[in-house]
């Protein structure tokens, strides 16, 4: 293995987030399995070091971690994953509190007969907003994104949690959410393959080709 250079800045970097720099002033074999990971290692957060989130990571990372000198590419780049997606997380519980507060602002033009009838969409809505403060399904980075940059996702989630109560007389709001992303992510795969197809530049080979594909959500786990 060809072992990158760790210039000063990187050193000082791995310096100020707790992790060990001696096996670095030692002398290793290239057979050396300590030295190998540490040169992985080194690479992995020289590189992730570029993102303009890292800073908030590096707090996320030693917060999580405890002992840094136990970190390695793969637990790097596992945490910043979890790291992506908690943030993600507590954005879209904002921007369904954001729904919800704009929803219920529209609500108060309406008439008292109007507001009685939309009894029932209120209560589920606050439920839906209250889920998404407390807990969360879990939800992949594209699902969290689609959902953030729905319009009134709020009212996706409730539409899809509604039908599912219809068909099957009960429905949990972590089922619906990640159906919503799923429904969402869906369609945009869609849309993007209809404007592939419509391109006089690409061949219906490549239209196949890069149609993505959109797993069905798994089962889900709540965190």
């Amino acid at each position: 293995m060809n072992n990158m250079v760790i210039n000063d800045d990187l050193m000082r970097e791995m310096h100020n987030m707790g992790i060990s720099l001696v096996e670095f002033k030692d002398i290793y074999g290239d057979n050396s399995f300590v030295a190998e990971q540490k040169q992985r290692l080194a690479s992995a957060i020289d590189e992730m070091r570029r993102q303009p989130d890292w800073s908030a990571f590096k707090d996320y990372l030693k917060n999580k971690m405890g002992d840094m000198n136990k970190l390695t590419p793969y637990i790097l780049e596992q945490k910043y994953n979890d790291f992506q997606v908690n943030r993600g997380l507590s954005k879209l519980a904002d921007k369904v509190a954001g729904d919800y507060e704009r929803y219920i602002a529209n609500l108060r033009t309406k008439t008292p007969d109007d507001i009685i009838r939309s009894a029932y969409e209120i209560y589920n809505k606050s439920y839906i907003v209250d889920y998404c403060n407390m807990s969360m399904t879990s939800l992949s980075p594209d699902d969290i994104q689609v959902l953030l940059d729905t319009d009134n996702v709020l009212d996706e989630i409730y539409q899809e949690w509604d039908v599912m109560t219809q068909f099957n007389g009960v429905a949990e709001i972590d089922t619906a959410i990640e159906e919503t992303a799923y429904r969402l992510r869906t369609a945009q795969a869609v849309k993007r393959m209809m404007e592939q197809k419509q391109s006089p530049q690409l061949s219906e080979d490549k239209v196949i080709a890069d149609k993505p594909g959109i797993p069905k959500p798994a089962k889900h786990r709540g965190r």
